[in-house]
């Protein structure tokens, strides 16, 4: 469906060329051991980039290890607090990607966003530091207004 469709970051810092975008969505699929490591290392640095700002703003963030990939919350007291996962989930890459009959029976991973809400069905394998810390921050801000709804109702 078309809520499943991977979407590539919006590039508003470091804007890529039309041919860097295609490759990133083209660059499809990835094993367990890609996606494991990118969770672990460029997730794990936006997460601890953005903790950082939360501790400096007097929130309380914590990183933690979840059976399938890490996760950041952001404590809110008495309100709902918010999560961000990042979790390796395994996938059907499309038919047109996958080389040969060999390589169809391979088992392919994408790293997949879930919030308090559930999965978000986006994946965000391959997308920058930076992306990812806009994608928090993006995620934050709808998280934020939720709660002012929830609040003033």
């Amino acid at each position: 469906s078309i809520q499943e469709a991977r979407t590539t970051p919006r590039a508003i810092q470091n804007p890529r060329s039309w041919q860097q975008r295609l490759g990133l969505i083209m660059h499809y699929p990835h094993s367990k051991q890609e996606v494991d490591e990118y969770i672990q290392t460029t997730v794990n640095r936006a997460f601890e980039s953005i903790q950082k700002e939360f501790r400096r703003r007097h929130l309380t963030a914590k990183i933690e290890n979840t059976e399938n990939g890490l996760v950041l919350k952001v404590d809110h007291h008495d309100e709902i607090n918010f999560i961000y996962n990042v979790v390796s989930r395994e996938t059907v890459p499309p038919s047109f990607m996958v080389k040969d009959q060999a390589t169809e029976n391979e088992e392919y991973f994408q790293a997949e966003v879930f919030l308090r809400e559930g999965g978000q069905n986006y994946d965000v394998m391959d997308w920058t530091q930076e992306d990812l810390i806009q994608d928090i921050i993006d995620q934050y801000e709808r998280h934020l207004y939720f709660l002012n709804v929830v609040r003033t109702t």
